[in-house]
């Protein structure tokens, strides 16, 4: 055996084996009970980001500091996420 074949096992063995992790799963999902149906937390988390993004929007549409969102292409969609992600984290804590 050459050294290239044993190199080539290794990898053929390393790629079966690395997604084995990502197989296990969540023990349960976390999700919110609403008006008999379950929602994921992320879900909502999302939905209330868009409203505060829509929010802050309105708020700036006439202010000066409006500018300094430049280029709103990426400044928004990154407060939204940002409004997602500290919603989750304050509302769902680990």
């Amino acid at each position: 055996m050459n050294y290239y074949q044993v190199v080539r096992k290794v990898l053929r063995l390393a790629g079966a084996v690395a997604p084995l992790p990502s197989l296990a799963g969540c023990s349960t999902a976390p999700s919110i009970a609403l008006f008999g149906a379950t929602f994921p937390d992320w879900l909502l988390c999302a939905g209330s980001g868009c409203f505060i993004m829509l929010a802050i929007h309105i708020l700036l549409r006439d202010s000066k500091f409006r500018e300094w969102l430049q280029p709103a292409v990426l400044v928004y969609p990154c407060m939204t996420a940002l409004a997602t992600m500290f919603l989750w984290l304050l509302l769902f804590p680990a």
